[in-house]
């Protein structure tokens, strides 16, 4: 009995590192809980901001749109977390060797570092500032397919998709204004943010980043299709009406069918992040205001108008 209380114990323990073991134990005071920030410089030129290569990297990418520079932007900003260190913050939240009350704590406590201060009040003011332009990028590059000439079964897949197209967009601006629009009253009142606020800006960054990336993909896969070299080697720049139309009459030939499955393949683009959210929200949601992921998942289906 005592060999398994004991092989029990060593069991809750390993969830930490080898050495929060022995804080965890008692034998060591334990060390102050820290969470990495990612931080950077936003792609700025003549006024404007590149949102594609400021939230993706800077990379060969086949779309691009920018949104106006805010009077108070000073360029530096939030990045996104790679797979491995967003995994390694929601490790850092749900280890076991720190209580959930010492979590809590860490929360909200307000930040001391004035830098990443000025990071995250740049970047809610950036995505708030170009919140319309943003919305209508991440949406507008989807085309609305034409039912009239459709036979019966087609005409039931490009309902279903116009339909998820519609949803996707009370989507992206209830989800913007849910993240958003509390931490933006908070960062406007207040020089000291807390961690938690931290955390709730990160894991929008990530989430955002993966649809950037999921929407690269998609017109990555869809010109492949096309099978044009011309094509391939375009970037389409949203905010050009003539690129916007030349690529939606693109995507139009592919077809809702090749579209969908084309979509389907590249939900991978938001998977990581979204496992990384709903493991930090099941957790801290209601303590730092997260919508769970089955409310997202529920608001994108339109479950919930």
């Amino acid at each position: 009995m005592k060999v398994l209380a004991f092989i029990l114990s060593l069991f809750l323990l390993v969830s930490c590192s080898p050495e929060n073991l022995w804080q965890k134990a008692g034998v060591v005071e334990p060390k102050t809980m820290t969470i990495s920030p990612k931080t950077g410089g936003a792609e700025e030129k003549e006024g404007k901001v590149d949102v594609v290569r400021s939230f993706i990297g800077d990379r060969n990418s086949s779309i691009a749109f920018s949104i106006d520079k805010p009077e108070a932007f000073n360029g530096s900003i939030l990045y996104p977390q790679s797979k491995e260190e967003a995994e390694a913050m929601a490790q850092t939240l749900n280890a076991k060797c720190f209580s959930q009350e010492k979590i809590k704590e860490f929360l909200s406590t307000s930040i001391e570092d004035k830098e990443l201060v000025k990071a995250m009040n740049n970047t809610v003011f950036l995505l708030d500032s170009g919140r319309t332009t943003i919305i209508h990028g991440i949406v507008g590059f989807l085309p609305v397919f034409d039912v009239d000439s459709a036979d019966e079964k087609t005409e039931e897949i490009i309902k279903y998709y116009n339909s998820l197209r519609d949803n996707i967009s009370q989507y992206c601006d209830d989800f913007i204004s849910g993240l958003f629009d509390p931490l933006l009253s908070i960062l406007s009142t207040s020089s000291n943010p807390t961690w938690g606020e931290y955390i709730k800006c990160q894991l929008m960054i990530n989430l955002f980043s993966g649809v950037l990336e999921g929407m690269e993909k998609t017109v990555n896969e869809a010109l492949s299709l096309l099978s044009s070299e011309e094509l391939n080697d375009y970037v389409f720049n949203l905010d050009k009406t003539a690129d916007k139309k030349e690529l939606e009459e693109n995507l139009e030939k592919v077809g809702v069918v090749a579209l969908l499955n084309i979509v389907d393949g590249v939900v991978s683009s938001v998977l990581s992040p979204i496992a990384v959210y709903n493991s930090i929200s099941y957790s801290y949601g209601k303590d730092i205001g997260l919508m769970s992921v089955s409310d997202i998942m529920s608001q994108l289906m339109g479950e919930n108008k």
